[in-house]
């Protein structure tokens, strides 16, 4: 139900925030924050990352804040008149989604990290479309 979606959110975050960094974005990377959770993701490659229900239930409410978001945004980018105006669009929309993903109490770089440990583990998926629907 949320699936597509949640993988094409995961997908635009990862790639827009690649082509373009934001000032929020620069910072929440190198909060002390993230540096705690940092430990936590050390077999993120192994494919054991350990993801805690707070960290499930933080990362669905961004998910869930984001839908609209995303939706509303990619429109916008598919009727800009031109590239300068579509880059314009992906921008702001980087820095919406850096501030609802703040807001929701994860850095980009930890919700990077359990939407990218969700793609290959379902248990992950399963706990986060719960967490979604509750």
């Amino acid at each position: 139900m949320n699936k597509p979606l949640f993988a094409t959110t995961a997908s635009v975050i990862a790639l827009s925030l690649a082509a373009v960094t934001t000032p929020a974005f620069a910072q929440g990377s190198n909060t002390s924050g993230s540096s705690g959770m940092q430990s936590s993701y050390a077999q993120s490659n192994s494919g054991n990352t350990q993801v805690s229900q707070a960290q499930v239930q933080k990362f669905a409410a961004a998910q869930k804040d984001m839908q609209s978001l995303v939706r509303n945004s990619q429109q916008k980018i598919k009727s800009a008149s031109n590239q300068k105006q579509a880059k314009q669009y992906r921008q702001q929309m980087n820095q919406k989604i850096v501030k609802t993903i703040k807001n929701d109490g994860l850095s980009v770089q930890q919700y990077n990290k359990i939407a990218q440990a969700s793609r290959g583990n379902q248990k992950l998926q399963h706990r986060i479309q719960k967490a979604m629907q509750d």
